[in-house]
């Protein structure tokens, strides 16, 4: 599979050394720090959602029965989907979730929620997955969109993630999508 060219040398997964992998995860680990300070600027998902008996996700799926099996504070991790990824050619995850575990350990096994995701949350300060960083619901994109004139593609987002995680972008290209990111950002504290 021909993903990156770098002096005209076609390079497949098996091409990438620890060492750039190395340097994936470093600016992965950056852009992470940039939407976690978008996020809590923003402050949607702890008073909208995690903090209601009944939350977002829940009234969404239409999901009926005890609030308790689904409360307010699962937000939306109900499973574990950090072990997934819209990307999966893409990526090599490998390093993120080894240090993961290095860090966290491995995760509670709960089949109601995410295995990471504790009452007040997630309990990963970094090291999360793509589609975990990059997922916002339906309704926080329309919140920010609507507040703050922030288009908010969780998709593109995510697959930005996964191709610098992979050191599959040049340094500009990593360096644009962190400007996008301080851009959100300056847009909520104006």
């Amino acid at each position: 599979m021909d993903i990156n060219k770098e002096e005209g040398i076609s390079k497949t997964q098996d091409d990438f050394t620890s060492h750039q992998l190395e340097r994936g995860l470093e600016d992965y680990l950056e852009c992470e720090r940039l939407l976690t300070i978008f996020f809590v600027g923003v402050n949607y998902c702890i008073p909208e959602c995690l903090s209601q008996k009944v939350g977002k996700y829940r009234e969404r799926m239409d999901m009926p029965g005890d609030p308790t099996q689904f409360p307010g504070n699962m937000g939306c991790c109900p499973y574990d989907e950090f072990k997934h990824s819209n990307y999966e050619s893409i990526a090599d995850r490998t390093l993120l979730e080894r240090r993961r575990i290095e860090k966290y350990g491995e995760p509670d096994d709960n089949s109601a929620v995410c295995g990471y995701h504790a009452k007040d949350g997630c309990i990963l300060k970094d090291h999360k997955s793509p589609i975990c960083l990059a997922y916002v619901c339906p309704e926080f994109a329309d919140f920010v969109h609507e507040r703050y004139g922030i288009r908010y593609c969780k998709d593109k987002i995510e697959e930005n993630l996964e191709l610098i995680l992979s050191n599959r972008q040049s340094p500009e290209e990593v360096q644009r999508f962190k400007d996008l990111i301080q851009e959100f950002t300056d847009k909520i504290h104006t």
